[in-house]
């Protein structure tokens, strides 16, 4: 029953999910497990999404190199007496 309530909820937030695991398994009489199995989900869950930037982060670079641009652009050059840079 409370579990379904704060699952209606719009707004879910990693903070309100995680005080709700310590709250459940510290007060109410949930089914054995149940928290453990829970954590262990959201733990994975948030190395699968940490690795899932990393790769975004790899692809998008790839890209940014396929393009073919340099990867500074010279505004200005200044040249001493000689002519030399």
């Amino acid at each position: 029953m409370q579990l379904d309530r704060f699952l209606s909820h719009e707004r879910r937030s990693p903070r309100k999910a995680i005080s709700y695991l310590l709250f459940s398994w510290l007060v109410l009489d949930v089914i054995r497990g149940w928290t453990s199995l829970l954590g262990v989900i959201s733990l994975f869950a948030g190395i699968q999404l940490m690795v899932m930037g990393i790769m975004a982060e790899y692809v998008a670079r790839l890209y940014e190199q396929s393009q073919g641009r340099p990867l500074f652009v010279i505004q200005d050059m200044l040249r001493t007496r000689a002519g030399k840079p």
